[in-house]
């Protein structure tokens, strides 16, 4: 599953036009208080990425269900003349570790920003 677009709202206390911020405050989030029935660690630490000429930032997070089934959540925050544009990818780790990892980040390089 990939979604993409403008954040529509930054979570509290974050600077809704930083990409640091934002991502801090949802990892934050997601490692304090993860979703009943969840287990969110950092499979990746944030890092910036450029795309598009635009720098952002990046994480990876493993979700583990109670059923003991993984997924691979990664989440990019990219900087446009409006606020900041968002893109959550997840993934089942058999098809990440067969290389839909790269897939993903083919997509996250092939934005378009604009402006």
């Amino acid at each position: 599953m990939l979604t993409l677009g403008p954040l529509s709202q930054a979570p509290s206390g974050a600077d809704a036009s930083d990409p640091s911020s934002v991502l801090g405050a949802d990892s934050s989030s997601l490692n304090l208080k993860p979703p009943a029935g969840l287990k969110i660690d950092i499979f990746r630490q944030a890092q910036s990425i450029t795309v598009d000429g635009k720098t952002g930032k990046e994480a990876i997070f493993k979700v583990t269900r109670a059923d003991g089934g993984v997924l691979y959540f990664e989440r990019a925050y990219l900087p446009m003349s409006s606020g900041l544009f968002k893109i959550d990818a997840l993934v089942p780790q058999p098809d990440w570790d067969a290389g839909d990892n790269r897939k993903v980040e083919a997509v996250i390089q092939s934005v378009r920003l604009g402006g």
